[in-house]
């Protein structure tokens, strides 16, 4: 998308900052839990198997929960 405004009709970066910002706000728990999946490096098997484990229980419990 090309922002095609000029001079004054120019958004600042702020408001360029707040409206990628409120986007994330807009996230359900379950979405910020399963991005967070997808950050974590592949199990190693030193403990962050349990967390991993944990995360993706509590996003099944939250995902069948949703009405």
């Amino acid at each position: 998308m090309v922002d095609r405004r000029r001079g004054s009709e120019q958004r600042s970066t702020l408001e360029r900052r707040w409206r990628g910002a409120r986007r994330a706000s807009v996230e359900t728990a379950a979405e910020h839990i399963r991005n967070a999946l997808q950050l974590l490096p592949p199990p190693g098997g030193d403990g962050q198997d349990a967390a991993v484990q944990r995360l993706r229980l509590a996003l099944n419990l939250i995902e069948h929960r949703a009405p």
